[in-house]
């Protein structure tokens, strides 16, 4: 449900197909769920800005905006996997930033913010210039120290594709010997393996992934033809130049569109009635708190004994929970030993006027 905002999370506004998205992180909510602070983490220049609630809401119940649920700015880093010269480097910035950050919700406010900082500068003898890109690289990447820590991923472009060379990649193959090191999976390949996806994955004969590497072998991998007894007979090339099962699997998973490949292979009508992802939301229509509530009914994983025999089993409780759809809050809680039936929320109805 898009009913509820969380702090860290990502708001994506604008379109994909035109290249305006921008992506936010809710740095801030206030405690009466009204304003929220938020930051664009791909800004280079950016800060803080103030939004309200119901316009962020209204957003994404009208399709203006999504949350995204990958995260592609955290850093997560085990403390052991870290140097000493990294650390180093993160300490050093937290301990200039460490008290503006928890400075919250001025450090957030623009009249409020410069003095906060120039204070800081005096402080720690470091430049305004260096605290903003601290704090902007603290937020952006989702408020923890190591958010600080020094960008050495990017050196590489970790995460881009690489162009294949000549010398195998990957982990050598444990026959490597007998069968050769293997191929690396260049465009060509790639071509490939598309065109068998879709001929042969991608129908109504819903064929595995196995079966459909087989067929792409078959076709494309084939260096001579022989007739036995009339019958032919495709030979293949060597182990050595063929591209494995692995391989074709994970280039599949990289470039899967699952809308598509349920499309193709079950039908468009199977795909809307069970895998299309449901965007509706309980919170439009409301009027405001009180005008629906919500109810919930759990069965607790214990068994209750009698209070005159403890051998006497009487069952297992059942709680009741009341939500009020608009605030969240919760309004109501019972506990008892009746089954979940529809008739035990009757016994509340009376007790909402007073």
């Amino acid at each position: 449900m898009n009913s509820i905002l969380a702090v860290n999370e990502l708001i994506k506004w604008g379109d994909d197909d035109d290249g305006s998205n921008i992506v936010e992180r809710i740095l801030w909510i206030d405690e009466g769920n009204v304003i929220a602070y938020l930051i664009d983490i791909q800004s280079e220049t950016g800060f803080p800005r103030i939004k309200t609630i119901s316009e962020i809401l209204d957003s994404l119940e009208n399709g203006i905006a999504t949350k995204l649920t990958a995260d592609p700015t955290i850093k997560l880093a085990s403390e052991d996997d870290l140097n000493e010269k990294d650390r180093e480097i993160r300490n050093k910035a937290w301990s200039v930033i460490g008290s503006l950050v928890e400075n919250e919700p001025k450090i957030y406010r623009r009249e409020l913010r410069g003095p906060l900082v120039k204070k800081v500068a005096r402080e720690f003898s470091v430049t305004e210039k260096t605290i903003y890109k601290y704090l902007r690289r603290y937020w952006q990447r989702g408020k923890n120290k190591n958010a600080l820590l020094p960008d050495y991923d990017k050196s590489g472009g970790r995460g881009k594709p690489k162009k294949a060379g000549e010398k195998k990649r990957g982990r050598p193959r444990k026959n490597a010997p007998f069968i050769g090191e293997g191929v690396n999976v260049d465009e060509e390949t790639k071509k490939i393996f598309r065109i068998a996806i879709n001929r042969y994955y991608h129908t109504g004969k819903e064929n595995t992934l196995v079966e459909t590497y087989k067929q792409m072998i078959r076709e494309f991998y084939v260096d001579d033809v022989r007739y036995v007894n009339g019958v032919e007979k495709p030979l293949l090339k060597p182990a050595s130049q063929l591209p494995t099962l692995t391989q074709f699997k994970y280039w599949h998973e990289k470039e899967q569109d699952i809308k598509k490949e349920t499309i193709a292979r079950k039908s468009s009508k199977k795909y809307e009635l069970e895998h299309r992802p449901v965007l509706g939301s309980s919170m439009g229509g409301l009027i405001g708190p009180g005008s629906v509530f919500q109810i919930d009914a759990t069965v607790c994983d214990v068994y209750l004994v009698s209070r005159y025999n403890r051998d006497w089993i009487i069952g297992r409780p059942v709680v009741y929970v009341l939500i009020d759809v608009s605030s969240r809050l919760i309004t109501g809680l019972y506990v008892g030993l009746e089954g979940t039936f529809v008739v035990r929320c009757h016994d509340g109805v009376d007790k909402c006027f007073f």
